[in-house]
C-alpha cells in the first residue's frame, strides 16, 4: 500500500492507495489485499477511484457494490481516454465524480467530495482537538469509562486503607 497525506480546507486526511481488492491465488498478494480491507474497514471515508474510460470489470463492480453501505466518494478516472464505465454506471453510482486526476479541476471536486462526507464541508477549527471517525468517538468514550472506573478503584483503595 502506499500512503500519502494532503490537507482539505485544513484538515489533515491520509490516503491510502490499495492498489485494488480482488481474488488472488498468491499468498503474498493476498496478504496485501486483506490488509487494504482493514484499512477500508477503519477508514472514515473511502475514496473509490475506478477507471471509468472503460466498462467496468467484475473487480471494479464488486468493489463499488461492497462500498454502497458506508460514506465513500466515487471517482470515474481517466475521463480523457472516455466515459464508458461511468456512462454505464449503476444507480448506486449516480453521483459519482466523472474527471481525470491530471486535470485540477477534478482534484478540486474530489476534494469537495471529500470534505462534504467526512464533516459535512463545514469549516472546522482545526486548533481545536476533533474526532475523525465514530471509531475514534468510541475509543474515547471507552477510554473516559476506563478512566471513571480507575477512579471509583482507587478511591474504594484508599479508603480501606484509612
Amino acid at each position: 500500500m502506499i500512503e500519502e497525506s494532503f490537507a482539505v480546507d485544513g484538515v489533515v486526511v491520509r490516503v491510502l492507495d490499495t492498489a485494488g481488492l480482488r481474488a488472488s491465488d498468491d499468498a503474498i498478494e493476498r496478504s496485501g489485499i486483506e490488509r487494504a480491507r482493514r484499512a477500508l474497514d477503519g477508514a472514515a471515508v473511502a475514496l473509490v477511484v475506478v477507471d471509468g474510460s472503460r466498462v467496468l470489470d467484475a473487480d471494479a463492480r464488486a468493489v463499488l457494490e461492497s462500498t454502497r453501505s458506508r460514506e465513500r466518494v466515487v471517482l470515474f478516472n481517466k475521463r480523457d481516454l472516455g466515459a464508458a464505465g461511468f456512462d454505464a454506471r449503476d444507480a448506486g453510482e449516480r453521483d459519482a465524480l466523472s474527471g481525470s486526476v491530471f486535470d485540477d479541476a477534478t482534484v478540486d471536486a474530489v476534494r469537495r467530495a471529500v470534505a462534504v462526507a467526512g464533516w459535512d464541508g463545514e469549516s472546522l477549527d482545526v486548533a481545536r482537538p476533533h474526532l475523525a471517525s465514530a471509531r475514534q468517538a468510541d475509543a474515547v468514550a471507552r477510554a473516559r469509562e476506563a478512566l471513571a472506573q480507575a477512579i471509583t478503584t482507587l478511591a474504594a483503595a484508599s479508603r480501606s486503607i484509612s
